[in-house]
């Protein structure tokens, strides 16, 4: 197998520091999970190539032993010392953590149990098994030596073979379509006109303003809540100076996003005409002009005080209660089995419009460049800390292409 090996008596030995005791439940259970662990290890590879590691073993040190004058140079198997040295331990409370109801399924996926491997890992790199000593340095990461269980190659083969058993079952949000997204505006339209109760209104103003700023230009739900109405303030004209075509609302947006280490802004523009007749700018002109008449005028635009911004979890009951609302006016609008809980703001906007906009035949450039996919290798090391108005000047080059993806929807 090319890893570490024991019995599950020696495994137990090396825990415990005892045998088991037979009428012990823990000690009955804690044999059958490092069998289990064991079992896991022997899968990380497959038995194709153990079966073949094995044959050319033979043929090799047998043909070998016949022409060679000298003892056996093979190492020798197993350990005199009574001490878990492959990280057994580790792996039986990862196994543990696998038994746990999972959201989706009977029991957490693999990448909730592997979480157990992050403080495990933690522990050790704060204990006296860290060292100083690097494998490897560059302008972005060190790797350091911990010298530890945490780190062996039966771990790491333990793991593979783990994942490879359990599998990973991804439930991903169902995406939100266009025609779900109109009939939601639809009806967000004639409760906005019948309400009278202003907080009602500042209600659905902010769930409608986060819809459609997350479909327009393809957020993640977390990133919607980082759009600053400083920023929306500073330039909510600036859109009209560049034709008529070509106006929009500059939605800016401050905060690490998705495998960035600093803070940083995002302008983003939002076309106020798409192919969809979506109002955005409507929306967006009721929800600024509410905060301006309450004399706010800097900090979030989705916001719960002055200091706190929003969160998914303060519209996604909103976005389900219509989404249910459309159900049942038109039940054709939904694909056959989908639930409303399949739907959250989370990821429904975004796999929605970036499906949206691959129907719609925008050029795979513009769709990249709006999801900001590009390869970390073209940041080249940089961390940009530049001001709004220093990233609105380099915007400006390229609202042409990205207003594309808004202008389309």
């Amino acid at each position: 197998m090319g890893i570490p090996f024991e019995c599950d008596l020696c495994h137990f030995r090396n825990l415990n520091n005892r045998d088991p005791l037979t009428n012990y439940l823990t000690d009955l259970w804690t044999l059958l999970c490092i069998r289990r662990a064991c079992l896991d290890a022997f899968w990380s590879r497959e038995s194709g190539t153990v079966l073949g590691n094995l044959s050319r073993f033979k043929l090799d040190y047998f043909s070998g032993l016949a022409v060679f004058s000298m003892e056996c140079q093979l190492p020798v198997f197993g350990s005199a010392q009574v001490e878990d040295k492959v990280g057994m331990w580790g792996a039986l409370f990862m196994l543990n953590a696998s038994l746990r109801p999972g959201r989706n399924a009977p029991r957490v996926q693999f990448d909730v149990s592997r979480r157990t491997l992050s403080w495990l890992n933690a522990m050790y790199q704060a204990s006296s098994y860290a060292t100083s000593e690097m494998v490897l340095t560059n302008q972005d990461k060190t790797f350091h030596i911990i010298q530890g269980p945490v780190t062996s190659l039966w771990r790491e083969r333990n793991t593979k073979g783990f994942k490879r058993r359990v599998g990973i079952q991804r439930k991903q949000n169902e995406p939100l379509t266009m025609a779900l997204m109109l009939a939601i505006l639809k009806l967000a339209e004639e409760d906005w006109k019948r309400s009278k109760s202003a907080y009602e209104k500042k209600t659905i103003e902010e769930f409608v303003c986060f819809m459609i700023i997350g479909f327009m230009l393809s957020l993640r739900g977390e990133e919607v809540p980082l759009a600053s109405l400083t920023g929306m303030l500073e330039y909510w004209s600036e859109g009209f100076n560049l034709g008529e075509h070509e106006r929009h609302v500059m939605i800016t947006l401050k905060g690490k996003f998705k495998g960035e280490d600093y803070l940083r802004w995002h302008c983003l523009p939002l076309a106020d005409v798409s192919k969809s007749k979506v109002p955005s700018r409507r929306w967006l002109s009721r929800l600024v002009s509410r905060k301006i008449s309450a004399g706010k005028m800097t900090g979030w635009l989705f916001a719960r005080s002055a200091k706190k911004r929003g969160t998914i979890a303060d519209y996604d009951p909103t976005f389900r209660a219509y989404l249910t609302r459309v159900r049942m006016l038109d039940g054709k609008l939904f694909l056959k089995g989908v639930e409303i809980g399949d739907y959250s703001l989370r990821r429904s906007l975004r796999r929605g419009a970036t499906s949206h906009a691959m129907n719609n035949e925008v050029h795979p450039t513009v769709i990249d460049e709006i999801n900001r996919w590009r390869t970390y290798a073209n940041a080249r090391g940089c961390e940009a800390g530049f001001t709004l108005a220093q990233v609105y000047s380099s915007v400006r080059h390229t609202i042409p292409t990205k207003i594309k993806y808004s202008r389309s929807a």
